[in-house]
């Protein structure tokens, strides 16, 4: 791999403990707050990267499209995701989001390139159809539709970033800082009654994780992965992320890892492999 890439699985790793940190938090930590507190102190620390003054000039030049369409989806994908995770534990949330991210991707990319997936892609979003439905055998389908618009929503955001980053080169702190921070202000009135809940010790513990490392660090190496790779193939890279939680899910946390799960999970890594066979065309160039 080269190093986007590396930056890429990273970023997966680091992404995947926020849902075991909103498992520590508990299902009194509404999603919501969860949400707002990773987005507004990672949104804050990702903005010192290029400094205050960079990310106002971005906010200025930057098309209001995009960057709308990324915020209101981090919004959505926050508030979706720690909602699953608080419905159907951490690893169980990971895969189903995971499973959705990649179909939705090829969905915005045939919508916006003019081409129609190929055999790898096909092969790809079969298996994460039997990934789901192997899920749906122990898994509430409320829970389940939660975690798959939090993939589908993450996707957007993806997608939207990638945008903002080709039409300004170099700006991408800024723009994922602007969208990060605009998101928090999306999630903020629902979150507001709950805010006092951050005073105590182990919510501001895990505010600080979330917005940190969870967050600010890995959004970070997002941004570098994008500069040089497609949005599904940073999407391919990002799904260690859910195996990498059902795994950390169930040693620290006690999930079961039931006989679906583990299927599921096998599907996924299927998944990965067939889109990143050599020879297997992802895409064919065609109208959609």
């Amino acid at each position: 791999m080269n190093s986007a890439s590396w930056a890429a699985a990273c970023a997966a790793l680091l992404l995947a403990s926020a849902g075991i940190a909103g498992g520590v938090a508990g299902a009194e930590a509404p999603a919501a707050l969860l949400g707002v507190t990773r987005l507004l102190v990672g949104g804050a620390a990702l903005a010192l990267l290029p400094g205050p003054r960079a990310v106002a000039q971005a906010l200025r030049v930057m098309p209001f499209a995009p960057l709308a369409a990324a915020a209101l989806a981090l919004a959505l994908f926050q508030w979706s995701y720690f909602e699953a995770v608080a419905a159907s534990g951490a690893g169980v949330a990971a895969l189903a989001s995971a499973g959705s991210s990649p179909i939705a991707a090829d969905a915005i990319e045939c919508a916006l390139g003019a081409r129609r997936p190929g055999v790898g892609s096909i092969a790809a979003a079969l298996l994460m159809a039997v990934a789901l439905w192997l899920l749906s055998r122990t898994t509430p389908a409320g829970a389940l539709a939660l975690a798959a618009l939090s993939g589908c929503a993450y996707a957007v955001y993806v997608a939207a970033t990638r945008h903002l980053e080709r039409q300004h080169a170099g700006d991408g702190f800024a723009s994922t800082a602007i969208a990060l921070l605009l998101a928090s202000f999306v999630l903020l009135p629902p979150a507001f009654g709950s805010l006092h809940t951050l005073l105590e010790a182990r919510m501001a513990l895990v505010a600080a994780y979330l917005g940190f490392v969870a967050t600010a660090l890995p959004y970070a190496l997002v941004v570098v992965a994008l500069r040089r790779l497609a949005a599904t193939r940073a999407l391919l890279i990002l799904l260690a992320q859910p195996l990498a939680a059902l795994v950390a899910s169930a040693w620290l946390l006690g999930e079961p890892l039931s006989a679906a799960v583990l299927g599921a999970a096998v599907a996924i890594a299927c998944s990965i492999a067939v889109r990143t066979l050599p020879g297997v065309p992802s895409f064919r160039s065609s109208t959609c």
